[in-house]
């Protein structure tokens, strides 16, 4: 009975958090939104991140960081294949992320921790956690709508059904042809990435979206019947407090005159994120787009973005993204068949369609714009397109 309520003690007493984000400028940056709005609520936070692409932590001085080895190759961590990536950081990191945990749990002269937060992708941390006895809570930085959608995609290679007119059933209007697909050199990296990340979840102690009810109302409904675990659909996380900078790299504001001198909603920001890749064709299509669109535009283009072609641009190549403290009001947000950005965000690179590059501009009252082939011409293309619209963060 003694030992049952000093347990309870500290669990009622546990005021320091954990959390362990995936190292991808799209899923570190929502985490790092969650912790600062932990932190607001008065826990204190840790946070363990890895040797590749590390966050800052002078920008987070209330903050503590513990960086863990990653075991990953030069070649590896240059790769553009983000599932393998994925893949083999999720083994690597097992031993020094289990150490690194263990020692902060029994690190006595801090508060005791409350929970462990991880990000979905990181599925190896629901063992650690159980090991350690830990409550592992899940973070999805991406819509509840593209969870589904790996979870169908999932269910679907499992019957085996390749028909790609075949309406899904957990995800109405959609067809199999519109569940989402991440290039990849071996198909069977995704489903094993897929399968171990949902299988996971399921098991953990709770899950948080950056998303919000009114928003997802349908997919919330069937996310908590398919994972019968606490969900806190909490989002957006970037509202929740003045624009501050989580890029994993050094920022270029030498834009920033000339966004200064241009008409309030008139430049297109375009950028593809800090793992992505075109062919010298896709690069020039999407330049010959811009420049058709007689409308002043500033595109990031960084080394390595386009395969095989000389002086791409004779702009700045640092990938960075402007500082937050541009003037919102300069940006017009359309979709052109490429991605448009937030003046000071990254490409989520494991979302198709990229749900912070649609929710960010979308909860902050930004346009946009459908490209033309795919305005609707008929009642039942009306009520298809309506609804892929709406899910188009899958």
């Amino acid at each position: 009975m003694e030992i049952t309520r000093e347990i309870h003690m500290q669990q009622k007493t546990a005021r320091r958090l954990i959390l362990f984000p995936l190292p991808l400028q799209g899923h570190i940056t929502p985490m790092l939104h969650l912790a600062s709005i932990l932190y607001t609520k008065g826990f204190s936070i840790t946070i363990i991140h890895t040797q590749f692409n590390p966050p800052n932590p002078s920008n987070y001085p209330h903050f503590t960081f513990h960086s863990i080895p990653d075991g990953l190759l030069e070649s590896e961590a240059n790769t553009s294949d983000v599932i393998r990536l994925l893949i083999l950081m999720n083994v690597n990191c097992i031993t020094p992320f289990r150490d690194c945990l263990a020692k902060l749990l029994a690190d006595v002269s801090k508060d005791p921790v409350a929970c462990l937060i991880t990000d979905a992708m990181w599925h190896f941390t629901q063992s650690v956690a159980e090991i350690l006895k830990i409550p592992r809570i899940v973070l999805r930085t991406s819509s509840v709508c593209s969870f589904l959608a790996f979870v169908a995609l999932l269910d679907l290679r499992e019957k085996n059904l390749s028909i790609q007119e075949e309406p899904v059933q957990e995800l109405p209007p959609l067809k199999v042809k519109d569940l989402p697909m991440i290039a990849t050199r071996n198909s069977e990296d995704l489903y094993q990435l897929l399968s171990l990340a949902v299988k996971e979840t399921k098991a953990s102690s709770g899950f948080i979206w950056n998303s919000f009810e009114d928003l997802e109302p349908l997919a919330l409904t069937t996310c908590k019947q398919k994972l019968t675990i606490p969900t806190f659909p909490i989002g957006p996380f970037h509202k929740y407090f003045p624009a501050s900078s989580c890029s994993l790299l050094t920022q270029d504001q030498s834009s920033i005159s000339w966004l200064n001198t241009q008409a309030p909603k008139s430049v297109i920001y375009v950028s593809f994120g800090s793992i992505a890749a075109l062919n010298e064709a896709q690069f020039l299509e999407i330049a010959w787009g811009l420049a058709n669109s007689n409308q002043p535009f500033l595109w990031v283009v960084r080394p390595g973005l386009v395969h095989d072609l000389k002086d791409a641009t004779s702009s700045s190549n640092d990938d960075s993204p402007p500082d937050p403290t541009t003037p919102h009001d300069s940006f017009e947000w359309d979709e052109f068949g490429f991605e448009s950005h937030s003046p000071h965000k990254f490409e989520d690179e494991l979302d198709p369609g990229s749900w912070r590059s649609i929710f960010e501009p979308d909860s902050s009252f930004f346009s946009s714009k459908a490209p033309p082939d795919l305005v609707p011409t008929s009642e039942s293309d009306s009520l298809y397109f309506s609804g892929v619209s709406n899910m188009v963060s899958a």
